[in-house]
């Protein structure tokens, strides 16, 4: 559909929202994942929260193992014991 969009010259005036691709010529707005989950781990630290339970996505999606790993980072900084479903 990107391709379709770029052929008829309407990249231009379209955004893509959540992902980004390298040689595709559209404006691109994502997300730090990584930061967005240490964020997260922080926030329950700071509310007393001494153990976590993180459920995540899909299994092989990018974005959910960027949470993940900056979850289990934030965890592991504020010494939150974390369990991973």
């Amino acid at each position: 559909a990107l391709m379709e969009l770029e052929k008829r010259g309407l990249h231009e005036r379209s955004v893509v929202i959540g992902a980004s691709w390298p040689g595709i010529d559209f404006k691109c707005i994502d997300s730090d994942n990584i930061f967005g989950g240490l964020m997260v781990a922080e926030e329950f630290a700071k509310l007393g929260h001494r153990k976590t339970l993180f459920v995540g996505g899909r299994p092989g999606v990018p974005n959910s193992a960027d949470r993940e790993r900056g979850f289990t980072m934030g965890a592991s900084l504020r010494g939150l014991e974390t369990t991973l479903a």
